[in-house]
């Protein structure tokens, strides 16, 4: 993902515009976009926040697959764990 599509999808979160971050992010993702860890955070943040949780475990998933250094994942993990 561009820097400008990332800031894109980060400043939309930050926002609370959940709905159209889904978008952007779909959209790159349809484009062909490589899915990595970062990305997985905000796949998982924007599923938590669009009560989905099929979509926050297969975030944290594939985010760990591709980076298990991530400690943003784990964090996601035991918030996933805790509801």
């Amino acid at each position: 993902m561009e820097y400008s599509e990332k800031k894109r999808l980060l400043d939309l979160i930050s926002q609370k515009r959940y709905q159209e971050a889904d978008l952007a992010l779909r959209e790159y993702l349809d484009r062909g976009g490589r899915y990595d860890d970062v990305l997985a955070v905000c796949d998982g943040n924007i599923g938590s926040n669009l009560g989905d949780s099929e979509r926050i475990w297969a975030a944290i998933r594939q985010g760990l697959c591709l980076n298990p250094e991530n400690y943003e994942l784990y964090v996601m993990l035991g918030n996933y764990y805790m509801d």
